[in-house]
């Protein structure tokens, strides 16, 4: 079968075995607990919708701020390197709910000034970027002390062996709360003529729920963290015991990524309004995506459980090159190559997703997740904080220089973005190989390959068919071959 026996230990990957402390929580209690979770969670998609993404971006462009959008999407990767000063304390006093309420939830009112910034702000652009900026910053920075409660917080309580599954249900509902509500926002934004007054009407409907989301975890149990003490309390001694070799290489890889991701975040709203989307439109193709998001994440969650977090996660990398490839052909053939770029990159992007999630809490000592997470994190903002910056400021100008002596048209450089951002993916796909094997589950290599080379429909197929079959009794487990041969690829 080419499985290969490693099972997670405490020894040079960092895991943490099977410390499954979730198992001593009554299950009345704990079935509660991850129902409020969840939904705090689908609340808090309401809110979490606006502060990125296109809602976020046409505001600052109806503000006259189209050009200084770099400035705004890199601000909270800036901001999440105040995770790791968050984690230490959070980890060296145990006052994890605390952090959680505390900086999660009042720090959601600052929304409400950066809406209204044109009631009582200076009018000069140059005055309104930098209180904006300041805002954005403070909100970012507040999140980055508290938002690493909520992993820790997860990890202690959701049973390891559904944790694919739990976090696949939630991101799907939570998806598609998200995705009508956009589709909603859109909709209203354009019937009232992209005012700044409809702004705000949205931004206090989606920061009522975000203060809901916070509410629901009142109820939530919440076990006793474990702290650390005396010397391995310290800083730089918590740091270096979250950042062992395996978690290093594996932030190696996602760096990759990371930059790929910020050069398709800014340069992705430049190419749909080069093409002539509005709001609506750019909603609408973010619905389609979530669509197909949901309709993907439940496979991906039992995908990742039966064969583990490295095989979903060189699938989904693999799985990632071909989308801006054909966002390449968007000028000249202009939404339906969005749309398919989309779909793929929104169906790998599910799977990559889980277990980029789960490979974080595979990788963590329980006494030492907080700080990996946080560590993480920091990593990655400050690669895609430079990747922001380099876009904008180096890659832009050169490319759109170019454009204009040689003629190729407005769109030329964000052509030139996303080939870039292909040859990274490439680049990233081929290393996520490195990672070591750390389950007892069929080798990445077979899995990818047997996925990329079966038939699509038959592979569909048997991803569906591996629903109706009981796979919650084979998690972690070695009975693979019990399964109905159409639930499964041939990897003999």
């Amino acid at each position: 079968m080419g499985i290969r026996s490693r099972q997670n230990t405490n020894g040079d990957n960092g895991g943490h075995g099977r410390d499954d402390g979730a198992s001593a929580v009554p299950p009345a209690l704990l079935k509660r607990s991850l129902i409020l979770s969840a939904t705090g969670s689908i609340l808090g998609s309401f809110f979490f919708s606006l502060i990125a993404g296109n809602v976020l971006n046409r505001y600052f462009e109806a503000l006259g701020l189209k050009e200084k959008l770099g400035i705004f999407l890199a601000l909270p990767s800036i901001a999440g390197m105040t995770q790791m000063l968050g984690s230490w304390i959070m980890q060296k006093t145990g006052r994890r709910k605390l952090f959680f309420f505390l900086f999660l939830g009042p720090p959601r009112l600052i929304w409400l000034a950066i809406v209204t910034i044109q009631l009582w702000g200076p009018p000069e652009e140059r005055s309104r970027v930098v209180i904006l900026s300041a805002l954005v910053l403070t909100y970012w920075i507040t999140a980055g002390l508290g938002g690493n409660a909520w992993f820790s917080w997860m990890r202690d309580i959701v049973p390891e062996n559904y944790r694919g599954r739990y976090f696949a249900y939630r991101a799907t509902l939570g998806t598609a709360v998200a995705a009508a509500w956009g589709l909603t926002v859109g909709h209203l934004l354009e019937r009232m003529n992209l005012s700044l007054g409809s702004f705000e009407l949205i931004y206090g409907i989606g920061v009522f729920f975000g203060l809901v989301d916070i509410l629901c975890f009142i109820w939530v149990y919440h076990p006793v963290m474990e702290v650390k003490k005396g010397f391995d309390a310290g800083l730089v001694p918590m740091a270096k015991a979250a950042m062992h070799p395996v978690f290093l290489k594996y932030v190696g890889v996602m760096s990759v990524m990371w930059f790929s991701f910020s050069l398709e975040a800014l340069t992705g709203y430049h190419m749909m309004r080069g093409i002539g989307m509005e709001i609506f439109s750019m909603q609408m193709l973010a619905f389609f995506s979530t669509v197909v998001f949901v309709v993907f994440s439940l496979l991906w969650g039992h995908f990742l459980d039966h064969y583990g977090y490295k095989a979903t996660l060189v699938v989904g990398m693999l799985g990632m090159i071909p989308p801006p490839l054909l966002v390449m052909l968007a000028p000249y053939y202009g939404e339906v190559t969005l749309y398919l770029a989309s779909a793929i990159g929104t169906i790998m992007a599910a799977g990559l997703n889980l277990a980029s999630t789960n490979m974080l809490l595979g990788l963590s000592k329980k006494e030492d997740q907080a700080m990996t997470m946080a560590a993480y994190s920091v990593a990655a903002g400050m690669v895609m904080a430079v990747g922001y910056v380099v876009c904008e400021n180096a890659m832009y100008p050169v490319l759109k220089w170019l454009g204009n002596k040689y003629e190729y048209g407005p769109l030329f450089y964000a052509v030139c973005i996303y080939g870039v951002i292909g040859c990274m993916r490439v680049a990233a796909g081929l290393m996520s190989f490195r990672m070591p094997e750390m389950e007892d589950k069929p080798t990445a290599t077979l899995v990818a390959r047997a996925f990329y080379m079966t038939n699509p429909i038959r592979a569909m197929y048997s991803m569906v068919r591996f629903l109706r079959v009981k796979s919650g009794d084979l998690v972690g487990s070695s009975r693979y071959s019990e399964l109905h041969p159409s639930a499964r690829w041939r990897l003999e």
